[in-house]
């Protein structure tokens, strides 16, 4: 199952992927720390504070070159009711 291949301008044969994974891998110890204080919750944003984020960002963000057409752009064309 080996195949040799040769570099253009060497003689000595290039050992292919199939023999560096053949045989017997080494074993990976994942010994990873644990930190029993650790929290994975996401931080609590007050939702009063994001509104006035935005309030503050509009006004950048209606002024930027092209704004207007892009957002006319992905208007929706259909009527309905929520």
């Amino acid at each position: 199952m080996a195949q040799w291949i040769y570099m253009k301008n060497s003689s000595m044969p290039v050992r292919t992927v199939d023999d560096r994974i053949a045989g017997n891998p080494p074993a990976l110890d994942f010994a990873l720390p644990v930190d029993q204080e650790f929290d994975s919750r996401p931080p609590f944003i007050d939702p009063q504070a994001m509104v006035r984020r935005c309030e503050e960002m509009m006004p950048f963000r209606n002024a930027r070159a092209g704004e207007q057409e892009r957002r006319s752009l992905e208007k929706i064309d259909a009527e309905f009711v929520l």
